[in-house]
């Protein structure tokens, strides 16, 4: 469980100062796997609030036979796009969202506002994604 407590996971992004006193952040090889195992948290949290029966019973029965039963078979990754209809990723780098599209089996549909915001600004943003998926149509005010 990724935590402040943890010293990995506090010290995986800081502010420091260079040789000529310029302050910067650094972020840590720590970083990716501190941010994997967040993620893993928070799908854990939400899933069983969001997802279908259907799809719960094939999480808890996969995780059941791996840890019950000691079976070595891959985790099922629940399918979160039937719960939600859209997804929007805060990255500031491609090959985290290529990641998450990955892992998440989401569509490039899916990734599409959090990677043309990520190429016109830089980073990803919350607002940004929701003001491109709205000048698209795809959702209202």
């Amino acid at each position: 469980m990724a935590e402040g407590s943890d010293d990995k996971c506090f010290s995986c992004i800081t502010l420091d100062e260079d040789d000529d006193r310029k302050v910067g952040v650094t972020l840590s090889k720590d970083l990716m796997a501190v941010a994997g195992d967040a993620l893993i948290t928070n799908i854990a949290t939400v899933g069983p609030l969001v997802l279908p029966t259907s799809e719960q019973l094939l999480f808890f029965g996969t995780l059941d036979r791996k840890k019950v039963y000691k079976m070595k078979i891959k985790a099922y990754i629940p399918d979160f796009k039937l719960a939600f209809e859209h997804f929007y990723i805060h990255a500031a780098r491609r090959c985290v969202l290529g990641e998450l599209e990955r892992n998440l089996q989401l569509s490039p549909w899916h990734m599409e506002p959090s990677r043309m915001t990520l190429c016109r600004f830089g980073s990803s943003s919350l607002w940004y994604e929701l003001a491109y998926t709205e000048a698209k149509g795809l959702v209202s005010k």
